[in-house]
Order: structure tokens, then C-alpha cells, then sequence
């Protein structure tokens, strides 16, 4: 059986503060895009890895990929404005395959046994994400004000890469743009669930965390600083 991996590497990271792509910041003086990479050779289940990137700047995402021997046939696409638009380049892209990973660049910490256990999982199952439950309190605001607090039973924080039959997120991806939704989809698992279908949870790992803020990408320095 074969599986692409996706890798969305579009994002500015304008919450960042920063001006530079999110994928090209540094940790460890490794680009971010490239530990997912570099865990996705371990574990040697892929036969393509697409890479949406922002317009502009596939010259620098190459000289990385070849910068730190990432010798895996890696197509580069441009992304798009919204992340739906990224992951539908990035599919149409793909050759034959019998599933497809989605997977978030910020989140470079992904395992080895995560990566198996989704793939284990989206054998059984046609749409599969990896979460975690939610630990902490949960409150509804409104205004600057707590209105609400919320059972926190059954809620999970959900992660990437979700994983998907190749012929149901194409279809999946066909239907929203058919129907001209507006907006973006934040998580790709939400473009299956649109169509009915069902989405299997998987076990995630907490330290697969996606950098969204400064304080993640200062986080995420400490924890390759103490590898070394």
C-alpha cells in the first residue's frame, strides 16, 4: 500500500511576528519544515512527499531539502491563500497513492510511532486524526467575560498529520469546491465530516505541538537545545 505525505509549509506566521515564512524560521539551526521530514524518513512509509509553500519562495524551501539530504522524491507546490486551497494544490499533485497525510510544518516534533500508529489506524479506517483529551478547564467568553463553563468530557485538541483514503479526501475536496463554501477549513478532517462521513480518533502525543505563537517557537528551541 502506498501513502503521500503532505506537508503545509504556506503559512506566514504573521503571529509569529515575523516577516520570514513559519517553515524557514530556525530551531536547533534547522529550518522548521525539515523535522517532519527528517521523521518521515524513519519511518519509510511514504512514496511522495508534496510541500506547499508560499508563493515566492520554493528556491529556499529546494536549497534546504538538499542543504540536509532530504533525498525523498519531495515535490514543491505553491499554497494558497487559505489552507483548503494549499491542501487541494497539494493533492492534485499527488501521483497514485492509496492514502494521504496532512501534515501541519509547525508541528515538528512528530514521532515515529505517531506517524505508525495514524497509518496503522487509516487501514481500518477511511479518515483518521490523531488528538489528544483536553486537560483543562474550558470557559465560553464573551466580551472579556467568562458566560459559560463547559463539560469538558469528550473534547479533544486535535493534531496532524490526519490521514485519509486518497479517493475520499479528493472527493472530499471536489464537494467543497463545488459548493463554494466560504471561509477556510482549519482542520482537513472537517472537509470529510461535511459529506457525512465518519472520522476515527487516534491517539496523538502532546509533544507534538504546533508553533503558532512566540512562546511556542521559544518552547520549541528549549526542547531541541536539550537534545544537545
Amino acid at each position: 500500500m502506498q501513502a503521500a505525505f503532505i506537508l503545509l509549509a504556506a503559512g506566514r506566521g504573521r503571529r509569529l511576528g515575523k516577516t520570514k515564512p513559519k517553515a524557514l524560521l530556525k530551531i536547533g539551526g534547522v529550518p522548521v519544515f525539515i523535522y517532519s521530514l527528517l521523521q518521515c524518513r524513519k519511518v519509510k512509509l511514504f512514496n511522495q512527499i508534496v510541500i506547499a509553500v508560499p508563493r515566492g519562495y520554493k528556491e529556499e524551501f529546494r536549497e534546504a531539502l538538499v542543504r540536509y539530504s532530504i533525498k525523498n522524491a519531495a515535490e514543491i507546490v505553491t499554497g494558497g491563500y487559505r489552507r483548503v486551497d494549499s491542501v487541494y494544490n497539494a493533492v492534485c499533485a499527488v501521483g497514485k497513492s492509496d492514502f494521504i497525510f496532512i501534515h501541519d510544518a509547525a508541528r515538528p516534533f512528530i514521532s515515529k510511532k505517531l506517524l505508525e500508529d495514524v497509518f496503522r489506524m487509516v487501514r481500518k479506517h477511511p479518515a483518521v486524526v490523531p488528538a489528544v483529551p483536553v486537560r483543562s478547564t474550558l470557559k465560553y467568553c464573551r466580551g472579556g467575560f467568562a458566560v459559560d463553563t463547559l463539560e469538558r468530557a469528550g473534547i479533544y485538541e486535535v493534531q496532524t498529520p490526519q490521514a485519509f483514503r486518497f479517493e475520499l479526501i479528493k472527493a472530499a475536496l471536489v464537494n467543497f469546491k463545488n459548493k463554494k463554501l466560504k471561509g477556510d477549513i482549519l482542520d482537513d478532517a472537517y472537509l470529510v465530516e461535511l459529506m457525512g462521513k465518519k472520522v476515527k480518533i487516534s491517539r496523538g502525543d502532546i509533544s507534538n505541538f504546533k508553533i503558532t505563537y512566540p512562546d511556542d517557537l521559544k518552547l520549541a528551541r528549549l526542547i531541541v537545545k536539550s537534545w544537545k
